[in-house]
């Protein structure tokens, strides 16, 4: 397989969950500011900031994934 084979299923998996997580964050914010109770708008407040950090942590992956590849990847499917 190539490294351009070999790493985009990963990344169409990783880019899809953070589009996904996105799109929840963005319902959960238009729905705390329509709701009057105070509780739900903590929980999706505090859902927010748990899924902003998910996004993070998938974007950094896949930053550094495609940053990588050559070279801690492309040596070892040479070697084999």
């Amino acid at each position: 397989m190539s490294q351009s084979q070999s790493s985009k299923p990963t990344l169409q998996y990783t880019h899809s969950a953070r589009f996904r997580m996105q799109e929840l964050i963005d319902q959960l914010q238009t729905d705390a500011a329509q709701t009057e109770d105070v509780r739900v708008q903590v929980m999706f407040e505090t859902s927010v900031e748990i899924l902003n950090g998910m996004v993070k942590v998938f974007t950094d992956f896949e930053q550094k994934y495609t940053n990588t590849w050559p070279e801690q990847h492309g040596s070892a499917k040479l070697s084999k």
